[in-house]
């Protein structure tokens, strides 16, 4: 083969590597988030490399600390969103990132208007290594920004029910465990009534 050839084979391979990697570090990044909001222990601790780290500042240390916590908090509702993914590749296995992310959780209460929401700014620090070809974090350090909390507004879903349908069961809403519907796809008994060909 021609050595330039060759050389411009290597260059494109490194290239697609390059692109490959960081698609399977946007998917480790996207699981994490996933997993806070669902509730996942399994998916988090899938996230990190064995004896991987977490400083997170409310739990640090072992990742497995804080995979711990995480279906013990209480919260009713989350929302973990990523952005602004930047990507330092120190080698071909060793990648820094540095993603930001804006988090919402919700407290419901019993009784309308007791309920907490919680508004989180803050950036995820990453180091990922890729070991037997799969990318994972080995260490997470979380910067947090401005965080607040806000008493409970009032809630257009709590009160859609007779002022635009007879049943706000018809809004799908989340669950933090392995019920929510991104682990099935299944559509809910009370919609299928209107899937085509239904009777």
């Amino acid at each position: 083969m021609d050595a330039d050839v060759a050389q411009e084979l290597k260059a494109i391979r490194e290239e697609l590597d390059g692109l490959k990697s960081r698609e399977e570090i946007r998917e480790v990044l996207n699981n994490m988030a996933r997993a806070a909001d669902r509730a996942d222990a399994q998916m988090q601790a899938s996230s990190f490399h064995p004896g991987g780290t977490d400083y997170r500042g409310v739990v640090s240390g072992d990742h497995m600390n804080c995979v711990d916590t995480l279906e013990k908090w209480d919260v009713t509702q989350s929302r973990h969103c990523i952005q602004n993914i930047s990507f330092n590749f120190l080698d071909k296995d060793t990648c820094q990132t540095e993603t930001y992310v804006d988090a919402y959780h919700f407290w419901e209460a019993e009784k309308e208007g007791e309920g907490l929401f919680e508004f989180i700014q803050a950036r995820y620090l990453d180091r990922f290594e890729r070991r037997g070809g799969v990318w994972k974090i080995v260490r997470r350090m979380t910067v947090w920004d401005e965080c607040w909390q806000e008493p409970e507004k009032p809630s257009w879903l709590r009160n859609v029910a007779g002022a635009y349908v007879k049943d706000n069961a018809f809004f799908l809403r989340p669950r933090r465990d392995r019920q929510d519907l991104y682990y099935s796809f299944e559509l809910p008994e009370q919609l299928k009534q209107y899937e085509p060909g239904s009777t």
